[in-house]
């Protein structure tokens, strides 16, 4: 009987040290995204999910029990690779050194493996939280106060992501009382609106590269981001270089999506992480959707395992707000410590997912809010997914549109607004169109197709400058390189000789490397075009 209770005690801690060895694993990689995102610990899908992962941790503690030594660490292996491939975002070539260090280190350790691995995956849990309260002691830091008076207004520069210029939006009621309220909205705040802007290029990390360099070429810089799986970052950025030689320090404040802290140009910067997991604990009622959608977000933070399900994983960390309302709310805040500054905000609104109502409260619950995937092959949307997509797109502009407005208001209070230069533009437009604007669907596109998807927000405020509305044709780079000169003094010619020489409008196709550029006005509409709007 002695030997027996001796047997048992042994049991029960080797079983008990198991299990909170695989309870810390599931841990790390939550406890790393809770902390980045500052998501709060003291809330019931927490403390549910944590019930969970116990649960979990200790009912397979007790099926290994039993078990020789090579088969319990060759289930802590997986689980450590798992856990990995999560945290760390893992391809291939990763898993592999995961998975062959694991089984070597096993080899040599044997029994002893599971305590080894307890130590480290509690060093790992340490230096995470260190290593998030990095990051929020950088987001919290203030800019110093300008210790003399400022010889020249400040600069605010705002991109408005996926925001379509008026003249993209198609004909329906819904959408052009959108176009009204757009020109209204920039007409009251004295800006000279552009109305039929447009982008030659198709997405984001395109579209800003060339805007920022004032540069007109046909590489496809996305797709080597993509197949290098690298960071996408605006490391070049002539713009903000040409703003420092005019006398302006440049703060920026941005998401984790672009990175434009990695010009040398930029001295501050304030950077907000995506998704914005705490919308999440506000706006859902329902506990096991919270908890369901903070699981998919942990998940969804591995591109293989988002590629592996991406049909079942409908609400992923794309499928949360990615915009932060604290983003403008501090810029405002900012800018009357340094009113000789060039503030630059890249907001992801009206972006995808579209979640907010027109009062930019978040709305999760009212209809499907998940951010809508393309179909398999060419097709961008269906007439149902279309139709969804602009009875969303008009209250998520018109969200973003109000917080503009309080920005420019909060300058106004702040006796900063006239000697102001404001710039409000978007990247690309919509991406509602019915087939993707990629070579091989070159016999399928539409000019609504084309208008929805290149059609770009633009509009400037200059201190004394022309109000109104403008209707020529003109790309992005072209108007950058415009504003440019007329903050500077400088001829366009002076500022960028290549967007000067743009004789005709054009656009670039995706789907080939190098793009595919087309002749194209994508205003024109054309005699055998069909228009069925919505």
């Amino acid at each position: 009987m002695k030997n027996s209770k001796q047997t048992t005690g042994l049991w029960t801690s080797a079983t008990g040290q198991r299990a909170l060895l695989l309870f810390l694993l599931l841990l790390y990689p939550l406890l790393g995204m809770l902390w980045h995102h500052g998501y709060p610990f003291i809330s019931s899908e927490i403390f549910l999910t944590l019930a969970g992962f116990a649960l979990f941790a200790a009912g397979v503690s007790v099926l290994l029990s039993p078990c020789r030594w090579l088969v319990v660490n060759l289930v802590i292996i997986t689980l450590i690779t798992l856990v990995l491939l999560i945290h760390s975002n893992l391809l291939f070539l990763g898993i592999l050194v995961v998975l062959v260090s694991c089984l070597v280190l096993s080899i040599w350790l044997k029994d002893q493996f599971p305590k080894m691995s307890l130590v480290v995956i509690v060093a790992l849990i340490i230096g995470a939280y260190f290593d998030n309260q990095i990051d929020h002691a950088r987001n919290a830091t203030q800019l110093e106060p300008l210790s003399q008076t400022a010889t020249q207004g400040p600069l605010i520069h705002i991109v408005v992501d996926g925001f379509i210029g008026p003249d993209g939006l198609p004909r329906s009621p819904e959408s052009q009382n959108l176009r009204g309220e757009i020109l209204e909205f920039f007409e009251a705040f004295d800006f000279q609106l552009h109305t039929r802007a447009y982008t030659h290029y198709n997405n984001t990390t395109d579209s800003l590269y060339r805007a920022f360099n004032f540069q007109n070429d046909d590489e496809n810089i996305f797709q080597k981001i993509v197949m290098l799986r690298e960071p996408i970052s605006i490391r070049k950025n002539a713009w903000f270089e040409a703003l420092g030689q005019q006398g302006f320090p440049i703060m920026v404040y941005q998401t984790e999506s672009v990175n434009f802290c990695e010009s040398t140009a930029v001295d501050y910067c304030n950077v907000f992480p995506i998704p914005n997991l705490k919308t999440i604990h506000h706006a859902v009622d329902d506990i096991g959707t919270r908890v369901a959608v903070l699981l998919r977000a942990l998940l969804g933070q591995s591109v293989l395992i988002s590629e592996m399900l991406l049909e079942y994983m409908r609400i992923g960390s794309w499928g949360i707000s990615t915009y932060d309302q604290r983003l403008l709310s501090t810029m405002a805040t900012d800018i009357p410590l340094r009113p000789d500054g060039a503030y630059f905000a890249h907001m992801l609104i009206p972006h995808s997912p579209l979640v907010y109502r027109q009062d930019c409260s978040v709305d999760y619950n009212s209809e499907p809010w998940e951010r809508f995937t393309a179909t398999t092959g060419l097709i961008g949307n269906s007439i149902e997914t279309r139709a969804m997509r602009y009875k969303k797109f008009v209250p998520h502009a018109q969200c973003a549109l109000k917080e503009l407005g309080s920005l420019f208001q909060a300058l106004k209070d702040q006796g900063l607004y006239q000697q102001a230069t404001i710039l409000v533009h978007g990247d690309h437009g919509t991406s509602a169109y019915n087939y993707s604007p990629v070579v091989s669907n070159m016999d399928k596109l539409r000019y609504r197709d084309l208008r929805e998807m290149y059609s770009a927000l633009f509009a400037v405020k200059l201190p004394g400058g022309t109000a109104g509305l403008n209707h020529q044709t003109t790309s992005l780079n072209v108007l950058m390189a415009q504003t440019l000169a007329d903050i500077s003094g400088l001829s366009k010619q002076q500022v960028a000789i290549e967007v000067s020489n743009e004789t005709e409008p054009f656009i670039y196709l995706s789907g080939a490397t190098p793009l595919e550029k087309m002749l194209v006005d994508i205003f024109t509409r054309r005699e055998g075009d069909p228009e069925s709007e919505l």
